[in-house]
């Protein structure tokens, strides 16, 4: 696939501190891009961000350390991006836990729920930050509520959602057997000690989806015909588990 040279352009890139995160700054940095990883621990982050300085050939390369299972993490980091950069071109929202039981953060929030730090991307300035509950669907006049079709949101950002696959990322190998369904439960230590370590370690592979998005020109028809295709199964697929 052809990438686009990111010389010039800035990505944020919470939960990149390792794992499928730090894959996914390398080969950003690597096209150029100017590079914020985020990250719970400093020195892991500030480690990280060093690393991928060396082999990018830049020094375009920073770390910011906070805990973004809550709202006050999130403001800070992102009046901290606003701060040090005038625009804000690719977010890869990577960050994520794993939990054998639900709970609630300090704010109210559960932990489970993603948020979304609302910034004027694809070059606008940054001057505003609001911090809400993702909201994936939208209403429509006919009263339906369908996911919301990527780039329809406002201020001309375009919003995809990843899947990168299977990947052996610290978090996944730090996965407790609780977080697993019940009936996968007896072979879960068999997957994470054996099958994991051997088939699912190349995290360049994870990495893979997001650096395409934000490195290359989208085709709306081919990104919209995915889409409708997503939305068409989802629906059959709610729909059997209704009847």
């Amino acid at each position: 696939m052809t990438l686009n040279d990111m010389t010039g352009r800035t990505a944020l890139i919470p939960g990149s501190a390792g794992g499928i995160g730090m894959e996914t700054a390398r080969g950003l940095a690597k096209l150029g891009a100017s590079v914020v990883l985020v990250g719970i621990d400093r020195v892991q982050a500030q480690r990280a961000a060093q690393e991928i300085r060396a082999g990018a050939g830049h020094d375009r390369v920073h770390a910011l350390a906070a805990d973004l299972t809550g709202l006050q993490g999130l403001r800070r980091i992102a009046s901290q991006v606003a701060e040090r950069h005038d625009t804000l071109d690719v977010l890869v929202n990577n960050v994520g836990l794993n939990r054998p039981r639900p709970g609630r953060q300090p704010d109210g929030r559960h932990p489970r729920r993603p948020h979304r730090a609302r910034q004027p991307a694809g070059g606008a300035a940054l001057h505003r930050v609001e911090v809400q509950p993702l909201q994936p669907h939208q209403d429509h006049d006919d009263g339906a509520d369908r996911p919301a079709r990527p780039g329809t949101a406002r201020h001309g950002v375009t919003a995809n959602v990843v899947y990168p696959g299977h990947g052996y990322a610290p978090m996944n190998r730090a996965t407790p057997i609780g977080a697993f369904p019940r009936l996968y439960r007896p072979i879960a230590p068999l997957v994470l000690k054996v099958v994991a370590p051997l088939f699912l370690s190349d995290l360049t592979r994870s990495a893979r989806s997001s650096i395409h998005l934000a490195a290359s020109a989208v085709d709306e028809r081919n990104q919209n015909a995915v889409w409708d295709l997503c939305a068409r199964l989802s629906a059959s697929i709610l729909t059997e588990s209704t009847m």
